[in-house]
């Protein structure tokens, strides 16, 4: 699976940064399911409620994200991360835990 992310100088792409392969870690599995409350987002959440307990995630989350992304990139430097949109950032997020869900599903249907 591929992932890009892009580093804005003002409205224009400065660089783009590409990486073939991710494979997410014990410890950042973990770091991730520790900030998410499953009982929550499982219940019988309106949807307003429920992007707010996404909000609030995120927001808990910003560190893991960053650790995520500079693992994926490990050539993007602290300047340029602060110059790549959020929603690419959280674009990438969602494509490593969809990748690993769809391995850890792979895995236990050979099993």
């Amino acid at each position: 699976m591929e992932f890009r992310i892009n580093v804005y100088n003002g409205q224009k792409i400065e660089k783009t940064y590409v990486a073939n392969k991710y494979d997410l870690m014990m410890g950042t599995a973990e770091d991730i399911l520790a900030l998410i409350d499953i009982d929550k987002l499982s219940g019988n959440l309106n949807s307003n409620d429920a992007e707010m307990e996404i909000f609030k995630i995120v927001l808990k989350s910003f560190k893991t994200f960053g650790q995520i992304i500079h693992e994926i990139f490990p050539e993007l430097t602290e300047d340029e991360y602060r110059r790549v949109p959020v929603k690419e950032v959280a674009r990438v997020i969602m494509q490593v835990l969809t990748h690993t869900l769809s391995e850890l599903s792979s895995v236990s249907e050979k099993n």
